[in-house]
């Protein structure tokens, strides 16, 4: 019975670790309200398993009671290596410093796909390594708090962390359930442990735990309903304007942004912020500090525009639905805000109004602006060198690939000035030859704004607007024409009353938009518009531009369309932004890829250990098969080692005989008599007769003349099954696929 009483404390201490998992697995299941799919909550737990596994592995062996500890924390990063970046990861779990540079993009992209996207989201990549980089720390912490410092009552923080996302973020769908199976579980973590019981309980909890959370989330409802445009209710939507609008645009629902009223005689391109610093890998913002001077009450002038050029201003109100961020949607250039709630600034250079303490959801404001109106003539004769303030407005990375410049040269060939060029940039594109597509960027392995994507989108010529505005606004730096992309929305639908009079207009996630811009002194920033079959030349570009080379563009639309005003023409919306397709499989298929494999790589490493222990078996097997001189050892060592296996000690101060005594001792402790016969009384009398003839056979090797005695390996598994036999079903499973001889060799 002491080798049972051995064992107890490791086995209560893998049961705790069980339980931490079950604990946290139920805690992590509560956040389904907020995601779509199951493929987070397999990278989230799969992390939190290995860490939790590193820490009780290193636990059964290491003296030190830190040694747990640093072995989790070390094996979280490796975890996140493998998944996440193992490309740039040495071995793929060793970071390096790649790994550090694709962990923090991962960390921005998520940040920002959590402002982007509405309930719920979508899985994508940045989302779920924040989930698993959260899950795999709240682990290393639990099992700190629980294995190490013995309390685990303070395993309900980690817990509760888990629970108070959906709480904070979406208080009307969390899930009761999942908080009740926490609670179930972590009672059965606080309960005292004398008998198996306590183990029995933890396993079971443990079991259900781990199977309903993936099976009750599938079955579950969906958590929203399809909104109506109209109204945008149902859903809120988040717009991260640095980022790639790509999924925005895939979005498969329609749901309202806001809507607006103005006396402009015409809709409006509606800026949230502009990006200027190209690095060759993406576009950002050169300042985005806060500043919190610059009052909205009146905003600065826009850069380069002078008293020469026409403008008339423009007032608009505004009403924001379910849109979400810190930018605020707004005409260019805006003169002054009234009617925001909040702390809000506007930035110098592109006159952004933005907040770092408030959200644009649900805002009511009004927008004074201005509607400038150059004439072909002031955009022909503004000068074409570089002012000194614009430098950063044409720098561009070195190592940029040569396509970009000479596409750049080639279209422009024939024009004498930067208007001329720009304009001949904006038909290269909208001249037939490119496509609107917002997937083949992502079926081809080219989505985003770098320079190598810029290049491949050069060459296949299908993108979305993100493609058409990167591309333009590169290729007029190679020109040295100051320029930026700037991030928005179109002026989105006309709604009218019932007596035909014009209400409001309406605009929806499918109005998302890119688009460059140019700077020409004296004129300040224009707008073009790159994008084929997406948004609307303004009248000082659109006579010039029109090319009745090219009848199948809309670009003329909006002067031949016999309207009012141009306003009143409904704009053109992609078809290739499609209620249902892209997001089914994106959300049906990958996770089950995903899923398959990292629960191969699991399982492929629960395995590990068994099939070493195999291949020692074999080839001490083939040792006696052979008659090696060492032949009687190999057997000895076979059996010493399956009864440190099955739950046994092997000292090696003890003799054969004193050890096959002990070893029969225990199978008398455990129901092996003579007079009462058990199901193991077969294996009993099989096994002891072998083990003597081992014990002579062992003992003749090491004392007698020449030191070789013949054994046959067949006493070994007699012994062997004899062994197992006096275990149960946990045991032999544990004796199988974590056998403990194998740490002989590093545990002495």
């Amino acid at each position: 019975m002491a080798d049972r009483r051995h064992a107890d404390p490791s086995r209560a201490r893998w049961g705790r670790a069980g339980l931490i998992l079950a604990l946290l697995a139920a805690s992590a299941a509560s956040l389904h309200v907020l995601l779509e799919g199951a493929s987070w909550w397999v990278a989230t737990i799969t992390v939190m398993f290995l860490v939790l596994l590193a820490a009780s592995v290193t636990r059964t062996f290491a003296r030190g009671r830190a040694w747990p500890t640093v072995a989790a924390a070390l094996t979280l990063p490796a975890t996140l290596a493998l998944l996440f970046a193992p490309g740039t990861a040495l071995l793929g779990i060793v970071p390096l410093g790649g790994t550090w540079t694709a962990w923090g993009d991962l960390l921005i992209a998520g940040e920002m796909s959590i402002l982007r996207q509405g309930i719920p989201a979508q899985p994508v990549p940045g989302i779920v390594f924040i989930l698993a980089l959260a899950g795999g720390a709240l682990a290393v912490l639990a099992d700190l708090l629980v294995q190490t410092l013995r309390a685990p009552a303070l395993a309900a923080i980690p817990a509760l962390v888990l629970f108070a996302v959906p709480v904070v973020v979406a208080p009307s769908r969390s899930d009761a359930f999942w908080f009740l199976v926490a609670a179930a579980v972590y009672l059965v973590l606080l309960r005292p442990r004398g008998d198996g019981t306590g183990r029995r309980t933890a396993l079971g909890a443990g079991a259900v735990v781990l199977t309903g959370a993936v099976v009750v989330p599938v079955l579950l409802p969906d958590v929203t309903s399809a909104p109506d445009p109209a109204t945008g209710s149902g859903a809120q939507i988040g717009v991260n304007p640095i980022l790639d609008l790509g999924d925005d645009l895939r979005r498969g629902t329609e749901v309202r942004a806001f809507s607006y009223e103005t006396d402009a005689a015409e809709g409006l391109y509606f800026k949230l912020t502009t990006l200027d610093d190209f690095t060759g890998d993406r576009w950002e913002p050169i300042d985005a500090r806060e500043r919190p001077e610059n009052t909205l009450d009146d905003i600065g002038d826009p850069a380069g525009l002078t008293p020469a050029v026409a403008r008339d201003p423009v007032s608009t109100a505004v009403d924001i639905g379910p849109l979400i961020g810190r930018w605020l949607p707004a005409p260019y250039p805006p003169t002054s805000i009234e009617g925001l709630s909040g702390s809000w600034f506007w930035e110098p250079e592109a006159l952004s109004v933005r907040t770092d303490t408030a959200n644009v959801r649900g805002q009511d404001y009004t927008v004074e602006s201005l509607s400038v109106r150059p004439t072909t003539e002031q955009l022909e004769q503004a000068p074409d060198a570089v002012q000194p303030g614009m430098l950063d407005m044409v720098a561009l990375p070195e190592g940029m690939p040569e396509v970009i410049a000479a596409t750049a040269r080639e279209a422009t060939g024939a024009a004498t000035n930067d208007y001329q060029r720009a304009l001949a940039l904006q038909s290269y594109f909208r001249g037939g030859e490119f496509e609107y597509s917002e997937d083949a960027p992502v079926e081809e392995g080219y989505d985003g704004t770098g320079a190598e994507v810029i290049a491949t989108f050069l060459d296949e010529r299908a993108g979305y607007c993100v493609h058409f505005a990167s591309a333009m606004a590169v290729m007029a730096r190679t020109l040295d024409i100051p320029s930026r992309v700037a991030v928005g929305f179109q002026p989105g639908l006309p709604e009218f009353d019932d007596e035909g009079e014009l209400e409001e207009f309406v605009v929806t996630t499918h109005d998302l938009h890119a688009w460059p811009e140019l700077f020409f002194e004296g004129v300040g920033w224009v707008r073009f518009e790159p994008t084929p079959g997406r948004g609307e030349l303004p009248e000082y570009e659109a006579a010039t531009a029109d090319d009745p080379a090219t009848p199948d563009i809309d670009e003329s639309q909006p002067s031949a369309a016999p309207t009012p005003s141009p306003s009143l023409s409904a704009p053109q919306r992609p078809d290739e932004a499609p209620v249902t397709g892209v997001a089914d499989s994106a959300v049906d298929l990958r996770p089950l890829g995903i899923g398959a494999a990292i629960a191969a790589g699991v399982i492929a490493l629960l395995l590990v250990p068994a099939i070493l222990r195999l291949v020692v078996r074999l080839r001490r097997r083939r040792s006696v098969r052979d008659g090696a001189p060492d032949a009687a050892l190999a057997a000895w060592a076979e059996v010493t080692d399956t009864v440190i296996d099955t739950g046994g000690q092997a000292p090696s101060t003890e003799t054969p005989r004193v050890f096959a005594a002990r070893i029969g001792e225990r199978w008398v402790d455990r129901g092996w008599t003579d007079d009462e016969p058990s199901t193991g009384a077969a294996d009993r009398t099989a096994a002891r007769a072998a083990l003597d003839r081992l014990v002579d056979a062992v003992e003749r090797a090491s004392f007698a003349a020449g030191g070789t005695a013949r054994v046959d390996f067949a006493d070994v598994e007699r012994v062997r099954r004899g062994l197992r036999s006096a275990l149960d079903r946990r045991g032999r499973l544990a004796a199988t696929f974590a056998p403990r001889s194998l740490l002989r060799r590093w545990n002495p």
